[in-house]
């Protein structure tokens, strides 16, 4: 039988007047909207914890635990903005049906890429050891995850976003970085090399087979598992 992964615990070090504090000052002074209901620290702290929580329930097949961890993410990442940062300058090249187009794709293949990270850790405890406002009003979460008698330093920035004057807006997350180095800088070097030899189409046709690919083995070893 496979043993169970240890319960995951999350601390937060901030006490709770300081998290309250990080609710009314995410905002500038001048903005009229109201407050979010969650702040960036409160929806990273949530987001890790429903991940870790599918990620040690040993009862649930692979691929509905992909599914679950996938929906997860997909609902606090703000797939348009992290799109349009990893292109950069490229993402005038892409014409409007080609920008909807490496939504989707880059949104599978992001997707893919944080189950696969997910899934081959055995997480002990997840701290979240700081916070910071950023320029344009952009927030970092750090955290350290402690796993496999190892740790590694987990950052998060998150940008507010549909704040006006009737609506308060949410968190989403725009960038994940893992011990310094930037999920979209990497992405958008890979991506500058291959739009530049192969084109917008040619991007597009690379994550699409990247994706077929990977579902396509996710199910193969659904099907292995149920046997």
């Amino acid at each position: 039988m496979k043993p169970r992964k240890k319960t995951v615990l999350f601390d937060a070090v901030r006490p709770l007047p300081l998290l309250v504090g990080l609710l009314l000052t995410g905002f500038a002074a001048a903005q009229t909207s109201p407050p979010p209901a969650k702040g960036p620290v409160e929806v990273i702290k949530e987001t890790t914890y429903a991940i870790t929580k599918v990620l040690e329930n040993d009862d649930l097949p692979e691929l509905t635990k992909q599914n679950k961890v996938i929906e997860v993410v997909d609902e606090r990442v703000d797939f348009e903005t992290v799109c349009k940062l990893v292109l950069a300058k490229n993402y005038k090249k892409f014409s409007g049906d080609q920008r909807k187009q490496f939504v989707q794709e880059f949104r599978r293949h992001l997707l893919f890429t944080y189950w696969n990270n997910a899934s081959s850790l055995d997480f002990e405890k997840i701290v979240i050891t700081s916070d910071r406002k950023e320029k344009r009003m952009d927030w970092t979460v750090k955290t350290l995850v402690h796993h496999n008698g190892d740790s590694t330093k987990i950052d998060y920035r998150l940008r507010l976003r549909g704040a006006d004057e009737k609506n308060s807006g949410e968190w989403k997350i725009i960038d994940i970085l893992i011990e310094g180095v930037s999920l979209v800088s990497n992405f958008r070097s890979q991506f500058k090399s291959l739009v530049s030899n192969q084109g917008p189409e040619g991007l597009l046709k690379t994550l699409r087979k990247k994706n077929d690919k990977e579902e396509k083995a996710m199910k193969a070893k659904d099907k292995e598992q149920a046997k």
